[in-house]
């Protein structure tokens, strides 16, 4: 339990944060979760401190955190981190990943996911294989990404299935196979519960029309494709709505396809009734 001393400065801490981002429109949420904790600390005698970091972390996500804010959680992230827990190094890591701080800072969330990951952190191991399969802040190894992403593939982790997946598609580290692609990928849109489809849906339906659209391990058919893009669509929005901008170029990718699609099936469509405008 916290001492009485850091108790009351927690409390005027929480206080002036309230009153810096009160009524501001940018961060209507961080507002609310600071107004609610500061209205229940007279009766508590003890908080879920990690648990208010991690509501402040997801409030207000398309924009970056306030800087008072942001100095609040980092502060007490790294408390969490000098305790050796593990969820705070993968929660402090994606804040650099994402730059919510302010800035991206790819070094420092390789060097905290890694650590978390050893600790045996489930969600800094799959955001490590990120770091391997794009490159950032270390060189592009699909071997470490590949068995980083198996490891949470054989724990059914959709995001991890559709990326082993992606591995065989192109031929990264493993011999290319499009059918196996393909398989999994489908077999990723079986397993997806109702929440997964908001979280994972985008990424899972966007590489079904691409195979529907080029023949990847399956037939050509502009049709299902123009399907499974749309679907893709309306959840890439989601994603960015609730700040995900890594969303952002899937979505572009996946209007440019069905703007694409919809010239060749407006202009073969139309062809056939050509006969009713004589």
């Amino acid at each position: 339990m916290a001492s009485q001393k850091d108790w009351i400065d927690l409390h005027n801490r929480l206080e002036e944060l309230f009153e810096l981002v009160d009524n501001d429109e940018k961060y209507k949420e961080t507002s609310q979760i600071l107004a609610y904790t500061v209205g229940q600390l007279e009766s508590l005698e003890e908080l879920d401190v990690m648990g208010v970091v991690l509501e402040l972390i997801e409030a207000d996500k398309t924009v970056e955190m306030h800087p008072e804010v942001a100095d609040l959680v980092v502060t007490i992230l790294n408390r969490g981190i000098e305790e050796n827990m593990p969820e705070a190094m993968c929660d402090l890591g994606s804040l650099y990943y994402n730059g919510r701080l302010g800035k991206v800072d790819y070094e420092k969330a390789f060097n905290l996911y890694k650590k978390a990951s050893e600790l045996g952190n489930k969600q800094a191991t799959e955001n490590l294989a990120y770091c391997y399969y794009y490159g950032r802040s270390v060189d592009v190894d699909y071997e470490k990404a590949y068995k980083l992403f198996a490891k949470g593939a054989l724990e059914g982790n959709l995001r991890c299935m559709y990326k082993m997946a992606d591995f065989y598609r192109y031929g990264y580290y493993v011999e290319m196979d499009c059918e196996e692609a393909y398989r999994i990928y489908m077999r990723c849109m079986e397993e997806m519960t109702e929440d997964a489809v908001i979280e994972v849906g985008a990424d899972i339906f966007v590489r079904i029309a691409d195979c529907c659209y080029e023949g990847i391990g399956t037939p050509v058919d502009i049709q299902s494709a123009f399907i499974f893009y749309s679907r893709a669509e309306i959840l890439c929005y989601q994603r960015l709505f609730s700040g995900d901008y890594f969303m952002k170029e899937n979505l572009l990718r996946v209007q440019e396809r069905m703007n694409l699609i919809r010239e060749k099936t407006n202009a073969d469509i139309f062809s056939r009734f050509e006969w009713l405008e004589k």
